[in-house]
């Protein structure tokens, strides 16, 4: 089997795929091999990489119980580590990317009892449904390699579906507000600390083009002054196919206030040299929890459906995305933003709202309270309940307004049923057709009640043209004039 990843390893080298790219599949097909058994191809079957799926998932590396801290500051780092059986690193790792309290710094640092239960309680769920299909993922396509290259006469995988990843998402990226970019903005452009080579104004630029672009952290890093064309009537910046993720060019345009801005930020650079250059996008989320943490801005915020939400490096891509649809940009200008292929993906992953923003959405709902319905736009309109048999829509041209009946102003105006098939634009009632036609009228809502009556169709007409503030059982019961009138209440 390990001539085989190893032939597998170096196709996928000559076919273009990054060195990072084909170390991450070798790695999983070959710790899922060796987590089944399989030292030939003939080993590999579908149920024995379903178990070992299943068991990435299961929380058999969580401890029993964490034995008291010997200090009572709390837990030193390799305790912690020992308890957990990682290194100190991973401990440290796990605290920043979970923006958990700890205190001290070096020799000194504990971890309060508080923090190592919660990596604890995180520790005891096992891998996420989406690194376990990672897994699935490069035996899958090792074994269709297999196949392409005669090792094997077909694929006993084809089968294997992978684990529903969205039901069991670990990490979901918060949006930011405009006012909280702005903060993050000025602080790394005013901070005097590096990282990993950029300076507090190279993340302050990097920052600002990440929101205006939506370009990833391993795509901003590929940037170099030569793809930037700031003097145009249109400033844009440039993407080949090679250095993004879809493989598709791309060109993005910028503000003229952003394009002048980086255009006194990369006078006198190089213009082969990547403008961010280094080994940052690796560490992109501890970067920006360097800076959100000196903004005094939350690493990890609660989430309207009881999730913690992470703030890293690619809310600044999903704000990006919510902040142009917020401000009037269509669905498809957002996925051209996103560089979308499917408008499925630009809904579900990068449109969804926090909890303040759920309530700046229902906060446009009119207020129902005991009286009038109060528009929030600063209009007050009266509930009207139409009374029995006459038709609660009023428009031009439609049944029971005075143009259409030719009642005079304030007299009675002549009742009329909307049937099922009434259409105004193909016809309409008898006083809407043509001079000297004549239409039969709609008997089902004429009939005596005795039996079921369809109100599908009425429904779904009255709900066409329109009928606002009226539930839609008590419209029918009204023009019915079933139950009596004085029976019935606004709230049935």
């Amino acid at each position: 089997m390990a001539e085989h990843l190893a032939d597998w390893a170096a196709d996928l080298a000559a076919g273009g795929a990054t060195a990072k790219h084909v170390g991450h599949l070798a790695a999983a097909a070959r710790k899922a091999f060796d987590g089944c058994g399989m030292l030939t191809l003939s080993d590999i079957s579908e149920s024995a990489v379903r178990r070992f799926a299943a068991g990435l998932r299961e929380a058999a590396d969580a401890p029993a119980a964490l034995a008291p801290p010997l200090s009572p500051a709390g837990y030193s780092p390799g305790e912690l580590a020992r308890a957990f059986g990682v290194s100190s690193q991973a401990i440290a790792a796990m605290v920043k990317r979970r923006g958990l309290p700890v205190a001290g710094n070096g020799k000194a640092r504990r971890i309060p009892v508080e923090t190592a239960a919660a990596l604890a309680a995180g520790r005891g769920t096992g891998l996420s449904a989406r690194t376990a299909n990672r897994y699935q993922g490069a035996v899958k396509q090792f074994r269709a390699w297999a196949v392409r290259d005669r090792r094997l006469l077909c694929n006993p995988l084809a089968g294997l579906a992978a684990s529903d990843a969205e039901a069991d998402r670990r990490v979901v990226f918060a949006t930011m507000a405009a006012a909280e970019l702005r903060l993050l903005f000025d602080t790394a452009r005013a901070s005097a600390v590096a990282f990993r080579g950029l300076t507090g104004a190279d993340r302050a630029a990097l920052y600002t083009l990440a929101l205006y672009t939506a370009f990833r952290p391993v795509e901003l890093r590929r940037l170099t002054p030569a793809d930037f064309d700031l003097a145009g009537g249109v400033p844009f910046v440039r993407l080949d196919g090679k250095r993004t993720k879809n493989g598709k060019a791309c060109d993005q345009a910028l503000p003229p206030e952003v394009a002048a801005a980086m255009s006194d930020y990369l006078d006198g650079r190089p213009l082969g040299e990547p403008v961010w250059g280094g080994t940052w996008h690796e560490k992109a989320a501890d970067m920006t929890r360097l800076d959100l943490t000196a903004a005094g801005l939350p690493v990890v915020r609660p989430g309207p459906d009881g999730q913690a939400l992470t703030v890293g490096f690619y809310s600044i891509r999903h704000s990006a995305g919510l902040l142009a649809e917020a401000n009037g940009a269509t669905v498809r200008e957002v996925m051209v933003l996103m560089r979308h292929s499917d408008p499925r993906l630009t809904l579900k992953t990068y449109g969804k709202l926090d909890l303040a923003g759920r309530a700046a959405t229902v906060a446009k709902l009119p207020t129902f309270a005991a009286g009038p319905v109060v528009d929030r736009l600063g209009q007050n309109s009266a509930t009207t309940w139409p009374e029995p048999g006459q038709v609660a829509h009023d428009g031009p041209g439609r049944p029971g307004s005075g143009a259409a009946n030719g009642a005079s102003a304030g007299g009675p105006e002549s009742p009329q049923i909307v049937g099922e098939n009434d259409d105004p634009g193909r016809g309409g009632t008898a006083e809407e057709a043509a001079p000297g036609g004549s239409r039969t009228p709609n008997l089902r809502f004429r009939r005596p009640w005795g039996g079921r009556v369809k109100t599908q169709g009425f429904v779904a007409k009255t709900a066409r043209l329109g009928v606002a503030g009226i539930p839609r059982r008590a419209l029918i019961y009204r023009v019915l004039a079933w139950p009596p009138a004085d029976s019935l209440t606004p709230s049935e």
